[in-house]
């Protein structure tokens, strides 16, 4: 199958692969995100760095996560002019596709120096292992 020639997703290629590359790391998402898994539990580490907790929503289901931020300029009174301004302000969203079902209404949520940490306690799997099935004649 044929599929057609998309110039939109070719510049965003470009800025995102090739323009920044030399400037910015390789990873291209924002925040930045650890996802780690152990029997019982998702976890996930989130840099949400100069945000305040009240900022931050966290809602879950399924094996999708999803967390929206803002940080607030604050209103102050400058009397300089900045030369190089690299602070993000503003909004904020990230939906993560988790490994397992999780159960989002058991999930808690800790923000501390900069970083989200989101425990998901995982749904228990269907304890079926299958049975043979006969083919009938």
């Amino acid at each position: 199958m044929l599929v057609p020639y998309d110039p939109s997703k070719s510049l965003q290629k470009f800025f995102e692969d090739d323009f920044f590359s030399p400037f910015f790391s390789s990873n291209r998402q924002w925040p930045r995100t650890n996802v780690r898994e152990t029997d019982n539990e998702v976890i996930v580490d989130m840099e949400l760095p100069g945000m305040k907790a009240d900022d931050i929503s966290v809602s879950a289901k399924g094996k999708v996560l999803r967390i929206k931020g803002e940080t607030k300029e604050e209103q102050k009174e400058q009397k300089e002019d900045y030369y190089r301004r690299e602070f993000k302000r503003g909004y904020c969203q990230r939906t993560i596709g988790l490994p397992s079902r999780v159960k989002g209404a058991k999930a808690k949520a800790k923000y501390e120096d900069g970083i989200l940490t989101v425990t998901l306690p995982k749904e228990e799997e269907d304890k079926d292992d299958g049975v043979e099935i006969k083919v009938e004649k």
